[in-house]
């Protein structure tokens, strides 16, 4: 469920869907400043893990996607959801497109690429 920002959105959605829907587990991404707020009130009202949308958050209150930005509203997430006993929250995508594992994975270009224990060669130069 995106967007989440209050505890009683899910309990307004599940009366909406029949009750086969209603067994599915729902994952509540929170992505605003409201829903931060709120996070422990959607943590125990019937979601099943939460999960973190950065980038959105990001415009929502106008920062920049850096961990610094991110670290209240990381540690939120994780307090609500352990206090609610739920798993360990799921976090954010990653907008880095220029990290270069991830151009590695994304370009079977680079011929002579080789990725071995979490460094990266890219034609004989450390990459990572």
């Amino acid at each position: 469920m995106p967007k989440m920002e209050s505890g009683d959105t899910i309990d307004r959605i599940k009366n909406n869907l029949t009750d086969k829907l209603t067994e599915l587990p729902f994952i509540g991404i929170i992505e605003t400043d409201r829903g931060v707020h709120c996070s422990y009130a959607i943590a125990t009202n019937g979601i099943t893990r939460i999960a973190f949308g950065s980038l959105d958050y990001s415009l929502d209150i106008n920062c920049q996607q850096t961990s610094d930005a991110f670290l209240y509203a990381r540690s939120q997430i994780v307090v609500a959801s352990r206090v609610a006993n739920l798993s360990a929250p799921i976090d954010c995508v990653t907008p880095d497109f220029f990290h270069p594992i991830l151009c590695l994975l994304m370009h079977n270009t680079l011929n002579h690429s080789v990725l071995v224990r979490n460094y990266v060669f890219i034609q004989n130069k450390f990459l990572l």
